[in-house]
């Protein structure tokens, strides 16, 4: 499996959000990047976009799971967009896809942190030094995270064990 190229993008109203382009075997780089953001960024809302990822592992399944409750319990938002097929396979597969795409639950807020779900029109982003950024990317993710999201919800432990939500079943 390749090693995933990471690009961070980080908006005036701390709306974070991670580029990935390859597969996430190990989920080490991942992991760093996440850590890296939080530690340089006011962060509101974290957003991991795996439009680019064609594969997911075990081990980065783990880092995207262990990556959501580390950013929660920073008091940031956390949320997982645009999963292509064999991806979102992975996360349906592990009852995790409602989790991570609709997880926008935070921890609880520390004082004198407001979140903001989605940038306003106009803002711009800014990309950390030795980082990347496309142009367009926080557009199309800003009106990913307009969508709202009604569906039911998943609680799943940093480990990936269901506990408690709806089981889709097979139709007969």
């Amino acid at each position: 499996m390749t090693r995933p190229h990471i690009t961070t993008d980080v908006d005036d109203n701390g709306v974070a959000i991670l580029g990935v382009t390859g597969g996430i075997g190990t989920g080490t780089e991942l992991t760093a990047a996440i850590a890296a953001v939080l530690e340089t960024h006011r962060v509101t809302q974290l957003v991991i976009d795996l439009v680019r990822v064609p594969s997911l592992a075990p081990a980065g399944l783990d880092a995207l799971l262990g990556g959501r409750a580390t950013v929660l319990r920073s008091g940031a938002a956390f949320r997982v967009i645009r999963p292509q097929h064999p991806v979102r396979q992975v996360l349906d597969a592990t009852g995790t896809c409602q989790l991570l795409t609709r997880g926008l639950a935070a921890a609880p807020e520390p004082a004198g942190r407001h979140p903001t779900a989605t940038s306003p029109p106009g803002s711009t982003t800014a990309a950390p030094p030795g980082t990347s950024s496309e142009p367009g990317r926080a557009a199309g993710v800003a009106k990913s995270l307009r969508r709202a999201d009604a569906g039911p919800r998943l609680a799943v432990s940093t480990g990936g064990t269901l506990l408690a939500g709806r089981q889709e079943q097979p139709q007969t």
